[in-house]
């Protein structure tokens, strides 16, 4: 079994930047400019690109002999498979982003835990983050907007999704909860049959 961890940048944090809110570097995105997508994919490959290259690096020269390979992290940006058209519609989104960092990862030959699980990002969004919002009514009104950036990505020959839980500070927000919960991050816990 192979396991690897990270933690990209913080930022530019694009939904910050689709949502106005002032962090550090990242100009504003308007989301209703022809061109939101592209900018907004363009800002997160600037953040995250070489550090989710490094990673993939490394897991390649394992991965071909079909082992368990566990990769886990705050990747501080969304997934694609969450920011699709049908989430936007849905309100949990300001428009459909295809993600570059998630798109690498799976093209690398890993999979989502909890999408491989919960594969419909409108019925289940699953946010991990902040820790604190209520993960199925995000608040546009709000400068935290709720998302799922906490991962835990698998491949191997045998490898299955078992079950998905996040744990956090309440039971309204989480699958297991703790009342004086350290983090403003939920954690991801998954259990694979191997």
């Amino acid at each position: 079994v192979w396991m690897f961890n990270t933690h990209l940048w913080h930022y530019p944090y694009v939904p910050y930047q689709l949502m106005n809110v002032d962090y550090y570097q990242g100009d504003s995105i308007d989301p209703d400019t022809p061109n939101a997508e592209a900018q907004a994919i363009n800002s997160a490959r600037i953040a995250h690109e070489t550090e989710i290259t490094k990673v993939l690096w490394d897991i390649q020269s394992v991965i071909a002999n079909g082992e368990p390979i566990f990769l886990t992290g705050d990747f501080n940006e969304p997934s694609h498979l969450d920011w699709t058209k049908e989430a936007a519609q849905a309100g949990l989104h300001p428009l459909k982003v295809a993600f570059p960092t998630s798109i690498q990862v799976t093209e690398a030959g890993l999979k989502d835990a909890f999408r491989q699980l919960y594969p419909d990002p409108v019925a289940v969004p699953g946010f991990t983050w902040p820790a604190g919002t209520y993960p199925e009514t995000p608040d546009s009104s709000v400068t935290d907007p709720a998302d799922r950036i906490d991962f835990v990505y698998f491949t191997g020959k045998k490898v299955k999704v078992k079950n998905v839980q996040r744990i956090g500070e309440a039971s309204e927000t989480s699958d297991i909860s703790f009342p004086k919960y350290p983090s403003d991050h939920r954690a991801v816990l998954v259990t694979f049959d191997l």
